[in-house]
């Protein structure tokens, strides 16, 4: 019989100081705590006014469980020491993340001014041409096809009225009256 030490008889682990929680395992937790308020506050809406927020909120909580499981089961990673590869790829890192911030905030932007449908089909579009250099017929056909599932989905199944932003409205003021 092997000799144990006294760390392995408690069930310590032998391999060095406890787990560190990372920065996208505490991102995880976060999205997880907000998308379950938004369930939790969506159940205190109408039937109506619920069907919204619900739709999104739960599957998008179910993949941010799931995110999170897989998150806190992987193993942790191994830090290599390449003083000039890392901060290069610390510099891609960040110029990605601020790209991708970009892409996020123009969303809200274009949704606050334009609303739901037309950033529907505008967002799709501008991303596929711009960030993507995808052609224009494929742009197309997939910021139409957004659109009509869109409609069919939240307009026609759910009889949804969908935001129509700031500028939308003023336009229609300006033009039709109302």
């Amino acid at each position: 019989m092997k000799a144990q030490l006294p760390s392995q008889l408690s069930g310590e682990s032998t391999q060095g100081a406890p787990r560190r929680i990372t920065g996208r395992q505490i991102f995880d937790l976060c999205v997880m705590a907000i998308l379950a308020a938004i369930v939790y506050m969506a159940l205190g809406f109408n039937s109506q006014a619920r069907m919204m927020p619900l739709v999104v909120a739960v599957p998008s909580l179910l993949l941010s469980i799931w995110q999170t499981v897989l998150d806190f089961t992987a193993p942790p990673k191994v830090k290599k020491k390449k003083a000039e590869a890392d901060g290069a790829k610390e510099a891609k890192k960040a110029s990605d993340s601020l790209i991708a911030f970009g892409w996020v905030l123009l969303a809200f932007v274009l949704i606050y001014l334009l609303g739901f449908t037309i950033t529907t089909f505008l967002y799709p579009l501008l991303y596929m041409r711009v960030r993507s250099r995808m052609g224009w017929g494929i742009s197309l056909g997939v910021s139409i096809g957004f659109v009509a599932f869109l409609y069919v989905v939240m307009v026609t199944l759910l009889q949804v009225q969908l935001y129509d932003g700031v500028l939308v409205v003023a336009v229609r003021k300006a033009v039709i009256g109302y």
